[in-house]
């Protein structure tokens, strides 16, 4: 039962705080993909596409967050400066054809 408004906050938002701690499980196991040396030649190349002017399109299935763990805080914050961000937060389209057939 809920009495308080502080309760139907904790219940409403349970499930995100379960998602988050997954999603933090996953981001400690993918973290490390990148050496420090490599995450700094990455800043620089995109840093001068950025000085440059030049248009740069990143794609992921990671979040800013993990994007910064994966990447470094700096690429991300470059990428981020001046930048739309489009989230494709449907379906997958293969598993609909999975279950069509």
């Amino acid at each position: 039962m809920i009495d308080t408004a502080e309760q139907a906050v904790d219940a409403k938002y349970a499930p995100y705080r379960e998602q988050n701690e997954l999603f933090k499980a996953q981001l400690e196991a993918i973290a490390p993909l990148l050496s420090k040396h490599e995450k700094q030649l990455l800043f620089e190349v995109i840093n001068q596409r950025y000085e440059k002017m030049h248009c740069t399109i990143v794609v992921s299935k990671a979040n800013t967050l993990m994007l910064s763990k994966q990447i470094g805080v700096s690429t991300v914050d470059r990428l981020t400066e001046n930048s739309i961000a489009l989230a494709f937060d449907w379906d997958s389209y293969r598993k609909y054809l999975g279950e069509k057939k």
